[in-house]
């Protein structure tokens, strides 16, 4: 849910940024530093997101340090729960 919510957030800072070539003076300023701002942070949302899988998948979860991910993918560290 955060991948979808973050790639729409990502346009919308494009399209603030696209129509605030087309306005005056003290609103082309303010549009350029709201879109920009809008996709610089969506674009490190991303990258954080596919940080914290990347290392979820190798073990270790960033965000509580459990071996267990919060993200829900089982790590390679923790061993498959043996059926009886």
């Amino acid at each position: 849910m955060k991948i979808p919510l973050l790639l729409l957030a990502l346009a919308a800072g494009y399209a603030v940024l696209a129509l605030s070539n087309k306005q005056e003076r003290p609103l082309d300023m303010l549009g350029r530093l709201v879109g920009g701002l809008i996709l610089i942070v969506s674009f490190i949302g991303l990258l954080c997101v596919a940080a914290c899988s990347l290392a979820c998948h190798w073990g270790r979860c960033p965000i509580s340090g459990a071996v267990r991910c919060s993200m829900g993918a089982q790590s390679p560290a923790e061993p498959a729960a043996e059926k009886k």
